[in-house]
């Protein structure tokens, strides 16, 4: 098995989580692009100009509550740890494994649903659906490893 790592530090980390996170606008045009060759959306008019303006309104007005969610569970965590490290026996860690879990399946369902409704936007969030997957899982990795040592 590879040697996986979380990141060097908490400040790359915080870099990734935004890259990843406004990495997600070009696929959201494209996304509505696809939708309005489709027919969803008439073509005259801002038809597809609001739902745009509102997710990328959306992107920058949730990126510092992000942040602060991030910043406050990394306080609580030791980076630089190994991404795949076995949980211990203590409930918080299953109950945040459990949590990281969720959360993956979900980008992993949400990536797999624009996917098949818009192939193109959803080949454009792969890149960001994988980088937050690394994310989560080393914000585990790393909550983990504070308690371990």
């Amino acid at each position: 098995m590879p040697n996986l790592k979380t990141p060097a530090n908490k400040f790359i980390y915080l870099l990734l989580l935004n890259l990843a996170w406004f990495s997600n606008m070009p696929a959201l045009v494209q996304y509505y692009q696809f939708c309005l060759a489709r027919g969803d959306y008439p073509v005259h008019a801002d038809s597809i100009s609001i739902p745009i303006f509102q997710c990328a309104l959306g992107l920058v007005i949730l990126a510092p509550i992000i942040n602060l969610i991030a910043y406050l569970l990394l306080r609580r965590s030791k980076l630089p740890a190994p991404l795949l490290m076995p949980f211990g026996r203590n409930a918080q860690d299953s109950i945040f494994c459990a949590i990281c879990l969720l959360l993956s399946l979900y980008l992993v369902y949400s990536w797999m649903e624009m996917l098949f409704d818009a192939p193109i936007a959803g080949w454009m969030l792969l890149p960001s659906t994988a980088v937050s997957l690394y994310l989560t899982w080393s914000m585990r990795a790393g909550m983990i490893n504070r308690r371990n040592t």
